[in-house]
């Protein structure tokens, strides 16, 4: 079957956009690949499509269970055999999927499977590895320490299958971070500027509290959602708003089924307002936010542009709202101060310097190019 073909039989889609198909054709012609492009491009398709014109397993790393729910869900609606193993699972229905390992096209699992013993003595026969959100490896090995130990996992397997990473925004430093740590082989990069032309961002260094007041009631109508950098806020300000406005809220201390519960009912718009940690938002295919309001400022740009570019997926007209004031940059420095991570610092002084300069354009290309 044609790509073309597998495109329109399986996803719907007539045309591919510009660089996906050249993509697929690295992947199958057995190139490592590492992809940076906005989100809402299609990465997902990308390697879908290859996989399903290779011979052998897809194993896809993925950092969040909700992610992988959300991808294996639509495979098997479009008819492809796929399947995920998760903590949330019994040992028994690991082990029945592990039964029938050698139907599934394409396979889910968090960086920690690949530790696992029976994972281990089960899954052979992988074609492609593929890294979701990639430049999750740069947050170090406070966060996910098994991302860094993909390689051993890919050293050990009889065939080196090809491995791609895909994500959303990354400098050329990250590009590097990840092509050491995956251990790449002369991997083909392609990479598209984040900065989506639909998208007006507007900067607010007021009282951040009114000027987030004055958005919701004027943006009542829309898909919002509002990113704070703790648990205790993200709660604080969907209690403030609960009661007057269709809201939700999300951050990874839920549970899991609260946590899906909360995202459906912003995705099919029971809540329009979304009050979140950066845990939402990752390969959640939501096409018609609005706005993104930052109240709290992240601590990398990439982070911050990230976040934003969720707003219009439809790339219809959308606006990314970043609080600056005081109280906003003040809960930044608290967090940074705490960690020994002097990186930190030296990032968020570059989203300080992004928030004042004139030029954002312009900074956002130099900062991704660089």
């Amino acid at each position: 079957m044609e790509l073309e073909e597998i495109l329109f039989n399986y996803f719907g889609y007539k045309n591919f956009r510009n660089g996906q198909r050249e993509l697929i054709q690295k992947i199958i012609d057995k190139n490592d690949v590492i992809a940076i492009l906005p989100t809402g491009f299609g990465k997902s398709l990308i390697y879908q499509i290859a996989g399903l014109k290779m011979n052998g397993l897809v194993l896809v790393i993925s950092p969040l269970i909700a992610l992988m729910k959300d991808q294996v869900m639509h495979l098997k609606r479009s008819g492809i055999k796929a399947e995920m193993i998760s903590s949330e699972q019994t040992i028994l229905q690991e082990l029945e999927i592990y039964k029938k390992i050698n139907t599934y096209k394409f396979l889910y699992v968090s960086p920690e499977r690949l530790l696992n013993r029976e994972f281990k003595k089960n899954v052979c026969n992988i074609s492609m590895i593929v890294i979701d959100e990639a430049h999750t490896l740069k947050w170090g090995l406070d966060f996910r320490k098994a991302m860094y130990d993909i390689s051993i996992f890919v050293d050990k397997l009889k065939e080196r299958p090809v491995i791609t990473a895909f994500t959303a925004t990354a400098t050329n430093n990250t590009l590097k971070l990840i092509a050491n740590i995956l251990k790449l082989k002369n991997p083909y990069v392609y990479k598209i500027s984040p900065v989506l032309d639909n998208i007006e961002y507007i900067f607010l260094k007021k009282d951040r509290e009114k000027e987030l007041k004055n958005i919701i009631e004027k943006m009542k109508n829309y898909k919002i959602i509002v990113y704070s950098l703790t648990r205790i806020l993200t709660e604080k300000l969907y209690d403030k708003f609960k009661d007057n406005y269709l809201c939700s809220y999300y951050h990874g201390g839920l549970d899991s089924n609260t946590r899906r519960k909360n995202q459906d009912a912003f995705s099919n718009g029971s809540a329009n307002i979304m009050f979140a940690t950066n845990a939402f938002g990752m390969g959640i295919d939501i096409k018609d936010i609005r706005a993104v309001i930052i109240y709290d400022l992240p601590l990398s740009l990439s982070d911050l542009v990230q976040q934003v570019g969720r707003a219009g997926r439809d790339r219809k007209k959308s606006y990314g709202f970043v609080m600056v004031s005081n109280e906003a940059m003040n809960n930044a420095k608290y967090l940074i101060a705490r960690d020994i991570n002097s990186n930190k610092k030296k990032d968020f002084d570059i989203v300080t310097k992004f928030c004042y300069t004139r030029n954002k354009n312009k900074f956002l290309n130099k900062y991704f190019n660089n």
